[in-house]
């Protein structure tokens, strides 16, 4: 499986957690200025462990359009 290009939305949701995308796959993107590219990865699973580990402080969710399977909140 080839590997996807990953972006973390640098403004939280309502609820305060940070989106992780699929930058090819997603059609609910946040604004260009509002990404922070996080690198490219196998599946969701793995950019959301990346973004957690880079962003410590931060509450990392899954985006449920592009990443339903590392959605959780």
């Amino acid at each position: 499986m080839p590997s996807k290009p990953y972006l973390l939305n640098k403004r939280p949701q309502n609820g305060g957690e940070h989106e992780v995308h699929s930058l090819y796959e997603c059609e609910h993107l946040p604004n260009i200025e509002f990404r922070i590219p996080l690198g490219s990865f196998q599946n969701c699973i793995e950019a959301v462990s990346a973004a957690k580990q880079k962003f410590p402080g931060h509450v990392i969710d899954g985006c449920k359009f592009c990443s339903p399977q590392c959605h959780t909140r």
